[in-house]
């Protein structure tokens, strides 16, 4: 058990009346009393060998070592608070008890009071300053420790502390990106909040690139941060590369798609179909000479010509899905008219479309054509609505289409599965080649809303 609590006082003390006076005082303060000392050399052996926690050192001892010389001496082995004891402030000596940093002064003559007060102070003050020396080691120690650059500066530049060996901004970075840099820091001291900026520096072999942010301490000085962010803006730029590749090879995919699709249209369309129109149009001249067929043969090639009638409607609706030519003989707005059209006949599902002259370049308007004919089908197949809205429309520099419908929406996990459907898959995958997106929203009983962007500037390969 500590019987001492408020820790222990060497005294060192020339007259004995007044060392007894201050070993009284302090042990009734409720200090432990070690010595008292009269003379330097023993005030230096008694602080190494008794480790006190405070020091009454007088200035004016007996012999060849006064209080300041012991001090500094103990000083060299042992961090210590002192206060300093003297009858008179002498210029010379009070220079010299400045380098020893002491934690008070007492001139004398003194009462138990202000002994009581001194030693308080002096210990808050010691330990306010101990601490403070721990923190600036553990800041310093986070500093070294750090993969980024940090600094402490006012808005001049000036550097107050740093992980790096500089006085000013401009010792550490070229003048253009300093200028930059000290603007940067402005900013942030006149609105108080956190700034960042990035800047390159070419070295000898590729350009490196740098994130600086600045945070305010007070109206005068910022934290900044230097961070490296080469690796990122690599990894960034590669991935912004696969992107544009994978557009490209996106848009490709799909142009051969549509190529393979309208070639099969059309040769489909000219060579079966019109096959069929002549085959047709020969059965209609032999059922046309009642002399030379008899009944029963007449009966027969109604029937034929109706199967080819038949024949040449499915020939027609394989070519337009395949391929609807209207597609590139009058553009996306005349083809969504006749999808629109279509797709009221097939369903009896009630729908229309507004639309805004816009010039599309084939690969988009085919592209934004195949997503409405998708989303349609998901209407036909699980919407169970009574209308729906198709709506074509540049915003700005992009090209936006929307299907509305007035079904049941997206519900529980039929929402999740939408999501991650095939249709929907294929929806995203065709604006995304071309720079877009598709969103889809709608909640139980209020219908569903497909809605793809796509830019109508070029964008991740072709025009």
């Amino acid at each position: 058990m500590n019987d001492n609590p408020k820790g222990k006082i060497l005294v060192v003390e020339d007259e004995p009346v007044l060392a007894q006076f201050i070993c009284r005082a302090v042990a009734a303060f409720g200090y432990g009393v070690v010595g008292p000392a009269a003379t330097g050399e023993a005030a230096v052996e008694s602080a190494l060998s008794q480790a006190p926690d405070i020091i009454l050192m007088d200035i004016s001892l007996r012999g060849e070592m006064d209080g300041i010389e012991a001090m500094r001496r103990i000083r060299n082995s042992r961090d210590v608070p002192v206060v300093f004891l003297s009858a008179h402030a002498d210029p010379d000596s009070m220079e010299r008890a400045k380098a020893i940093s002491p934690s008070g002064y007492l001139l004398k003559p003194f009462d138990a009071r202000e002994l009581g007060v001194a030693l308080e102070i002096a210990l808050i003050r010691h330990y306010m300053e101990s601490e403070l020396r721990r923190s600036n080691l553990r800041f310093r120690a986070l500093l070294e420790a750090s993969p980024d650059t940090i600094l402490r500066m006012r808005g001049d530049g000036a550097l107050l502390e740093s992980s790096v060996k500089a006085g000013h901004i401009s010792e550490l970075l070229p003048d253009n990106v300093a200028a930059r840099v000290l603007a940067c820091v402005a900013q942030c001291l006149d609105t108080g909040l956190r700034q960042r900026m990035e800047y390159s520096l070419s070295g000898a072999g590729d350009a490196k690139w740098y994130e600086w942010i600045s945070i305010r301490l007070d109206a005068e000085e910022v934290v900044a941060i230097i961070r490296d962010v080469t690796e990122h803006k690599t990894a960034l730029l590669r991935a912004n590369e696969s992107m544009s590749m994978f557009q490209h090879y996106a848009q490709s995919l799909q142009a051969a798609r549509e190529d393979e699709r309208q070639a099969m249209a059309r040769e489909i369309h000219d060579e079966l179909g019109q096959t069929l129109v002549g085959l047709k149009m020969q059965l209609a001249a032999c059922s046309c000479d009642p002399d030379r067929q008899g009944a029963a043969l007449q009966k027969r090639l109604g029937s034929m010509t109706e199967a080819i009638d038949r024949a040449i409607s499915e020939v027609r609706g394989i070519t337009t899905q395949l391929r609807p030519l209207i597609l590139d003989d009058l553009g996306l707005g005349a083809a969504l008219e006749w999808l629109q059209k279509d797709f009221e006949h097939r369903t009896g599902i009630r729908c229309t479309l507004a639309r805004d002259e816009v010039s599309v370049d084939p690969g988009r308007a085919t592209a934004m054509f195949r997503i409405v004919q998708e989303a349609l089908t998901n209407v036909a197949r699980h919407a169970r609505a009574s209308r729906v809205t198709i709506t074509l429309k540049q915003d700005g520099a992009q090209l936006v289409v929307t299907v509305r419908d007035n079904g049941r929406g997206l519900v529980g996990p039929e929402a999740e599965g939408a999501a991650r459907g095939q249709g929907l898959l294929g929806m995203r995958e065709r604006a995304v080649a071309w720079g877009g997106s598709v969103t889809v929203t709608g909640s139980a009983g209020k219908g569903t809303v497909v809605s793809a962007r796509v830019p109508l500037a070029a964008k991740g390969g072709q025009g």
